[in-house]
């Protein structure tokens, strides 16, 4: 595996690089410093999780809080028999039917999809008839999330429903449980892809928010995805997220391409070479204003091989 990804990365810097510089001012690097910039990003990751877990934990802890501080005012409307909805919930691929009862603003709390069509009101006597169609096992699971605090056990995800509850999660607006599947299918990708299900069926709004999770390179790289389905389109995705938050340029003379922030310290032509204000030896770029970074992804997508994770590294 890093064998692989250090060809890559050598070939298509190599390639890159022999196409705006003249390629005999290029110093290769050697496999050892291949291998351990390898390591080095896969240490950065161990410590992005180290601190993304403590925040994790953080915020469960409130999401937790918040639960407790609900549970009396739904309490009282329990016991009231005109705050109960009925839902009947039709599986057409199954050829099924069955009714669901919830309490009317722990329904209307925790799936806000039905705010629309119910009033937070325990009193109201009049009758609302709730029809949904979804698979009868995904639906039970979700009734069985929204009454957690009368059970004694929590529903738990796993890889072969994650991504069915993702979707109807976020349909029926309920966005504690969006986020705990998004954490799930995260930590759990290469098992969810062992079970073959369908995750490019993930809305592109919801595939967005899975992709800022994997936010290093180096933990995409180790999603096991033989048929591509999805590793391609989060390299893509990231890809975005960096040229959205650098700014990348080109430099009229030595035509290198570069974010802003490395104008100060890659070497430009000798020429460019000038002394300054804190008195030392510095190269001088200048942003060429003609360079047209669309056309030049799009080049970089063509060559190679029309792979975003081929792209992704050439940028990055």
């Amino acid at each position: 595996m890093q064998s692989c990804l250090i060809d890559l990365l050598l070939n298509t810097y190599l390639n890159e690089r022999s196409k705006s510089v003249d390629i005999s001012r290029l110093v290769i690097p050697t496999i050892t410093q291949s291998q351990n910039a390898l390591l080095s990003l896969e240490t950065i990751y161990l410590s992005i999780q180290q601190s993304v877990s403590g925040k994790k934990t953080d915020q469960i802890q409130t999401e937790e809080n918040d639960d407790d501080s609900d549970d009396t005012l739904i309490d009282k409307d329990n016991n009231n028999e005109s705050s109960q909805i009925t839902i009947t919930v039709c599986d057409e691929a199954k050829s099924l039917k069955r009714q669901f009862t919830c309490n009317r603003s722990l329904l209307i709390r925790e799936m806000r999809y039905f705010a629309d069509y119910l009033k937070d009101e325990p009193d109201q006597i009049e009758e609302v008839d709730i029809s949904v169609h979804c698979d009868l096992d995904i639906f039970q699971w979700l009734m069985l999330f929204v009454n957690r605090r009368s059970s004694p056990k929590c529903p738990e995800l796993e890889p072969r429903v994650a991504v069915s509850i993702l979707i109807s999660s976020d349909f029926l607006k309920m966005d504690k449980l969006v986020r705990q599947s998004l954490d799930y299918i995260h930590e759990h990708i290469n098992e969810i892809m062992a079970t073959n299900c369908n995750v490019s069926c993930i809305p592109d709004p919801l595939f967005r928010q899975l992709a800022k999770q994997f936010d290093n390179p180096y933990e995409i790289e180790q999603i096991y995805d033989r048929k591509n389905k999805i590793r391609g389109k989060l390299f893509e995705y990231n890809l975005e997220q960096i040229l959205t938050e650098k700014k990348i340029i080109r430099c009229q003379y030595c035509l290198t391409i570069m974010t802003v922030e490395q104008m100060e310290c890659l070497p430009c032509l000798t020429d460019r070479l000038i002394f300054n204000t804190n008195g030392k030896l510095s190269f001088q770029h200048k942003i060429d204003f003609k360079f047209d970074i669309n056309q030049w992804i799009k080049d970089l997508h063509t060559r190679g091989e029309n792979s975003w994770r081929n792209t992704f590294w050439i940028v990055w």
